[in-house]
Protein backbone atom coordinates (compact mmCIF):
# COMPACT_ATOMS: atom_id res chain seq x y z
CA UNK A 1 0.00 0.00 0.00
CA UNK A 2 1.51 3.79 -1.18
CA UNK A 3 2.15 5.03 2.70
CA UNK A 4 0.28 8.29 0.67
CA UNK A 5 -2.76 6.82 -0.02
CA UNK A 6 -6.11 7.81 2.01
CA UNK A 7 -8.78 6.03 2.82
CA UNK A 8 -12.24 6.50 1.52
CA UNK A 9 -14.21 8.13 4.31
CA UNK A 10 -17.64 8.46 4.97
CA UNK A 11 -18.44 11.55 6.76
CA UNK A 12 -21.47 12.49 8.83
CA UNK A 13 -22.45 14.41 12.23
CA UNK A 14 -25.52 14.07 14.45
CA UNK A 15 -26.53 17.42 16.75
CA UNK A 16 -27.32 17.48 20.30
CA UNK A 17 -30.20 19.22 20.84
CA UNK A 18 -31.41 20.51 24.46
CA UNK A 19 -35.07 21.89 24.98
CA UNK A 20 -36.24 22.40 28.16
CA UNK A 21 -33.78 20.36 29.89
CA UNK A 22 -34.45 17.26 27.34
CA UNK A 23 -32.36 15.95 24.35
CA UNK A 24 -33.96 15.41 20.90
CA UNK A 25 -33.60 12.28 19.37
CA UNK A 26 -35.27 10.04 16.56
CA UNK A 27 -35.75 6.49 15.96
CA UNK A 28 -34.12 5.51 12.76
CA UNK A 29 -36.41 3.32 10.12
CA UNK A 30 -33.53 1.74 8.48
CA UNK A 31 -30.69 -0.59 8.59
CA UNK A 32 -29.85 -3.59 10.62
CA UNK A 33 -30.39 -0.20 13.41
CA UNK A 34 -34.22 -0.07 12.80
CA UNK A 35 -35.56 1.01 16.40
CA UNK A 36 -32.59 2.40 17.73
CA UNK A 37 -32.65 6.21 19.07
CA UNK A 38 -30.22 8.68 17.43
CA UNK A 39 -29.18 12.07 17.36
CA UNK A 40 -30.90 13.99 14.72
CA UNK A 41 -28.21 14.26 11.79
CA UNK A 42 -26.73 12.46 8.53
CA UNK A 43 -24.21 12.11 5.85
CA UNK A 44 -22.30 14.68 3.75
CA UNK A 45 -23.44 15.03 0.68
CA UNK A 46 -21.04 15.71 -2.38
CA UNK A 47 -20.51 19.56 -2.24
CA UNK A 48 -21.75 19.95 0.99
CA UNK A 49 -19.50 21.76 3.93
CA UNK A 50 -20.55 19.82 7.57
CA UNK A 51 -22.61 22.81 8.74
CA UNK A 52 -24.40 22.66 6.14
CA UNK A 53 -25.49 18.60 5.83
CA UNK A 54 -25.66 18.88 10.23
CA UNK A 55 -28.79 21.61 9.35
CA UNK A 56 -29.67 20.09 6.31
CA UNK A 57 -30.45 16.83 8.18
CA UNK A 58 -31.60 17.93 11.47
CA UNK A 59 -34.90 20.18 9.19
CA UNK A 60 -35.44 16.98 7.09
CA UNK A 61 -35.98 14.65 9.97
CA UNK A 62 -37.19 17.14 12.52
CA UNK A 63 -38.42 20.13 10.74
CA UNK A 64 -36.51 22.43 13.16
CA UNK A 65 -34.35 25.40 12.46
CA UNK A 66 -31.41 25.13 14.73
CA UNK A 67 -28.15 26.82 15.51
CA UNK A 68 -24.69 24.78 15.80
CA UNK A 69 -22.85 25.25 18.87
CA UNK A 70 -19.89 23.86 20.01
CA UNK A 71 -18.11 20.27 19.10
CA UNK A 72 -18.50 17.89 21.42
CA UNK A 73 -17.18 14.63 19.84
CA UNK A 74 -15.27 13.19 16.63
CA UNK A 75 -15.36 9.69 16.45
CA UNK A 76 -13.70 7.79 13.84
CA UNK A 77 -14.90 3.99 13.16
CA UNK A 78 -12.53 1.57 10.75
CA UNK A 79 -14.32 -0.15 8.11
CA UNK A 80 -13.42 -3.04 6.02
CA UNK A 81 -12.35 -2.47 2.30
CA UNK A 82 -9.65 0.48 3.59
CA UNK A 83 -12.70 2.53 4.82
CA UNK A 84 -13.72 4.28 7.78
CA UNK A 85 -16.70 6.38 9.25
CA UNK A 86 -15.93 9.48 10.59
CA UNK A 87 -18.15 10.94 12.77
CA UNK A 88 -19.11 14.81 14.57
CA UNK A 89 -21.60 15.48 16.91
CA UNK A 90 -22.68 19.23 17.62
CA UNK A 91 -24.35 20.77 19.93
CA UNK A 92 -27.21 22.95 18.47
CA UNK A 93 -29.70 25.25 20.36
CA UNK A 94 -33.32 25.84 18.36
CA UNK A 95 -33.35 29.36 16.57
CA UNK A 96 -37.35 29.59 17.76
CA UNK A 97 -37.54 27.50 21.25
CA UNK A 98 -41.25 28.57 21.50
CA UNK A 99 -42.31 27.02 18.65
CA UNK A 100 -41.47 23.43 19.00
CA UNK A 101 -43.47 21.03 16.48
CA UNK A 102 -41.94 18.05 15.23
CA UNK A 103 -42.19 16.28 12.44
CA UNK A 104 -40.11 13.84 10.15
CA UNK A 105 -40.34 11.63 7.08
CA UNK A 106 -41.83 8.10 7.98
CA UNK A 107 -39.19 6.08 5.49
CA UNK A 108 -36.58 7.20 7.46
CA UNK A 109 -37.95 8.08 11.19
CA UNK A 110 -40.41 6.08 13.03
CA UNK A 111 -40.49 9.08 15.97
CA UNK A 112 -38.77 11.77 17.01
CA UNK A 113 -39.19 12.70 20.85
CA UNK A 114 -37.15 14.49 23.68
CA UNK A 115 -35.71 12.44 26.48
CA UNK A 116 -34.54 12.68 29.73
CA UNK A 117 -30.69 12.83 29.89
CA UNK A 118 -30.77 10.19 32.56
CA UNK A 119 -33.16 7.54 30.13
CA UNK A 120 -30.83 7.89 27.24
CA UNK A 121 -27.62 7.19 29.76
CA UNK A 122 -29.68 4.43 31.07
CA UNK A 123 -30.92 2.80 27.38
CA UNK A 124 -29.95 -0.27 25.49
CA UNK A 125 -32.42 1.04 22.66
CA UNK A 126 -29.94 4.25 21.96
CA UNK A 127 -26.34 3.03 20.83
CA UNK A 128 -23.11 3.98 22.66
CA UNK A 129 -21.66 6.90 20.95
CA UNK A 130 -25.31 9.00 21.64
CA UNK A 131 -24.94 8.39 25.46
CA UNK A 132 -21.53 8.96 25.22
CA UNK A 133 -22.21 12.73 23.44
CA UNK A 134 -24.47 12.91 25.85
CA UNK A 135 -23.13 12.13 28.49
CA UNK A 136 -19.83 14.57 27.58
CA UNK A 137 -22.08 17.61 26.78
CA UNK A 138 -24.20 17.38 30.51
CA UNK A 139 -20.65 16.92 32.29
CA UNK A 140 -18.96 20.17 30.37
CA UNK A 141 -19.63 22.60 27.93
CA UNK A 142 -18.28 21.56 24.85
CA UNK A 143 -14.51 22.69 24.73
CA UNK A 144 -14.46 23.02 20.93
CA UNK A 145 -16.36 25.59 18.80
CA UNK A 146 -17.34 25.49 14.58
CA UNK A 147 -17.45 29.00 12.86
CA UNK A 148 -16.68 30.44 9.39
CA UNK A 149 -14.79 32.95 9.72
CA UNK A 150 -15.40 36.69 8.93
CA UNK A 151 -13.12 37.50 6.19
CA UNK A 152 -13.06 38.36 2.76
CA UNK A 153 -10.47 36.05 1.80
CA UNK A 154 -11.80 32.70 3.54
CA UNK A 155 -12.75 30.12 1.49
CA UNK A 156 -16.55 29.00 1.56
CA UNK A 157 -15.60 25.47 1.35
CA UNK A 158 -13.75 25.87 4.39
CA UNK A 159 -14.90 25.40 8.18
CA UNK A 160 -12.77 25.92 11.35
CA UNK A 161 -13.33 23.59 14.51
CA UNK A 162 -11.16 25.44 17.01
CA UNK A 163 -10.50 25.11 21.13
CA UNK A 164 -12.13 27.91 23.25
CA UNK A 165 -10.13 31.41 23.43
Amino acid sequence: MNPWEVPTAKVGAGALIMHDGQVLLVQINYSERRGRWILPGGKVEHGETIDQALLREVREETSLDVALGGMVLVRHRLLPNNLCDIYFVFLAHLRNPKEVKLAWPQEEIIEARFWNPQDILNSPEVPPTTRFAVRKALSAQAKFYSERPDLPDFPESDFIFAGRD
